[in-house]
């Protein structure tokens, strides 16, 4: 094989790998999307969170109940109430004021069942 064949086949591999590690495994994990500070990145973190069904995302998306977004606080909540496998009294619409009340109220519920044996 000559050099030239060489490099260029080098050079296709180590495209492909750039293009795997782009493709394939870059995509931020569960908790970045949830930090993010895009609403898309947000809700598609919301999303995977409530799939995974893991209760180590509740704090992230707690913190997402009284941001501006009606639509991040929409998924927000349904993730929430699947990986906690709980119910919460809060509405992702309205006033911001009541907004704020019933995150918080979610907060207090949250921190109250993990505070229980059986939580």
């Amino acid at each position: 094989m000559n050099i030239s064949v060489c490099s260029q086949l080098a050079g296709a591999a180590a495209c492909l790998v750039l293009a795997g590690g782009v493709l394939g495994g870059c995509a931020p994990t569960v908790e970045q999307g949830l930090q993010s500070d895009t609403d898309s990145a947000r809700i598609d973190a919301c999303v995977r969170a409530g799939r995974s069904g893991d209760p180590r995302h509740a704090p992230l998306l707690i913190e997402l109940l009284d941001l501006p977004s009606a639509d991040v606080r929409f998924y927000a909540i349904g993730a929430l109430e699947r990986v906690t496998g709980r119910s919460y009294d809060y509405s992702y619409h309205g006033p911001a004021d009541r907004i704020a009340a019933e995150a918080r109220a979610v907060r207090r519920q949250w921190l109250r069942g993990r505070s229980r044996p059986d939580g």
